[in-house]
């Protein structure tokens, strides 16, 4: 009999056991402290990459997410996944912060142990992150949208902690810097003229125009060399 509760016991607290409480620095060298591995998240961008880099099993801790920037923008993509994960259809949906209807009511009616947004959305919601905060929520903010190596990595690396995956973070962030380094030590060993460069964001379909870009982009910096 005592035994038995005792392996209850154990059971009851084996989430407590293997939490640890961490500070993470995230891109806006914000100190976050919370329990990780995260157990309860929201993402608000960058599903395909907290998934390759947490693995599929990280997504079971995922209880909601900014579904419109996935499904909508790319939705052959979004497609693919959910065929093969359906679970991610059914996943609630908090909204988007560039068609102003995310809903901080929704995040905080998930009870999630960590909200993550991208550098764009954090700065987008304003004073909204105060009242996400306020709910007892931590917030993260990772950012691939920068199109640097170095914030790339440290975002990497930042979900590698989130999802309890650091070796594996880490050798991901080793292959994709050792690729960047390779493309670049071939092309100026090639010595070539840059080329001109059109990109468009197509997403509404062949039917509709889509989006041309500015100088804020990666069809800049790959036109100017820049890595």
């Amino acid at each position: 009999m005592i035994k038995r509760l005792l392996t209850l016991l154990l059971i009851s607290f084996a989430p407590q056991v293997f939490a640890q409480v961490t500070t993470v620095t995230d891109v806006l060298d914000r100190q976050v402290t919370l329990d990780l591995p995260a157990k309860r998240v929201v993402l608000g961008f960058y599903g395909e990459d907290y998934m390759a880099i947490g693995t599929e099993k990280s997504f079971d801790n995922v209880v909601g997410m900014s579904k419109g920037i996935w499904e909508k923008w790319r939705p052959a993509n979004w497609a693919m996944y959910v065929a093969h994960r359906p679970s991610l259809e059914t996943l609630p949906d908090v909204g988007k912060v560039d068609t102003q209807t995310f809903s901080v009511e929704k995040v905080i009616s998930l009870n999630p142990d960590l909200l993550v947004l991208a550098d764009w959305q954090f700065k987008g919601l304003g004073n909204d992150v105060n009242r996400i905060e306020d709910a007892g929520i931590p917030v993260i903010v990772v950012d691939y949208n920068a199109q640097t190596v170095e914030r790339h990595v440290q975002s990497t690396l930042i979900i590698g902690q989130i999802t309890g995956q650091e070796a594996r973070a880490e050798k991901i962030a080793k292959q994709y810097q050792d690729m960047v380094q390779l493309v670049a030590d071939r092309l100026a060993k090639a010595n070539l003229p840059k080329p001109t460069i059109y990109a468009e964001f197509g997403f509404p379909g062949t039917k509709e125009y889509g989006y041309t870009f500015g100088k804020k982009h990666v069809g800049c910096d790959v036109g100017n060399g820049r890595r």
